[in-house]
């Protein structure tokens, strides 16, 4: 078993990590909002495909971190106060990155609805242009036979 004091600078280093990865990934979320609204698609993958490494990334120190703390707590060390104001830190992270996510979420799905109804406007007009093109014209054909 991992001495107390080699398990709680295990713990911090990882809380730590999962931190800065949380304050990074609400960066992203920030300039995914930005490129959102100014409908730039490239960008928008290119920010899906580093999100999905961030949340792996971020589950990853999640499976690490949980059987540490289970040992930590179990053991009859003098428990480290900066571990428990750190997670709390993590903690308001999350949540600030879930109501982030969520919001650029909402509005996705509202700049998808916008293009959709644009679309439809331009299918639309593009049919009435071509109907009134063969409607109002009168018959064009040549007799070249004399």
């Amino acid at each position: 078993m991992l001495q107390p004091e080699i398990l709680a600078k295990r713990i911090r280093a990882n809380l730590v990590e999962q931190k800065e990865k949380l304050e990074d990934y609400l960066k992203l979320l920030d300039q995914q909002e930005i490129d959102i609204n100014t409908r730039n698609g490239d960008k928008l993958l290119s920010h899906a495909k580093v999100e999905k490494d961030v949340v792996k990334e971020l589950s990853q120190l999640k499976i690490i971190l949980e059987p540490l703390e289970k040992m930590y707590r179990n053991s009859a060390y003098q428990k480290d106060e900066d571990l428990q104001g750190l997670k709390e830190s993590i903690d308001r992270l999350s949540k600030n990155v879930q109501k982030k996510a969520e919001s650029n979420a909402d509005t996705l799905t509202s700049a998808l609805d916008d293009l959709q109804k644009q679309i439809k406007q331009v299918r639309s007009k593009k049919i009435v242009n071509t109907n009134r093109v063969y409607s109002d014209a009168a018959p064009r054909m040549l007799n070249i036979n004399g």
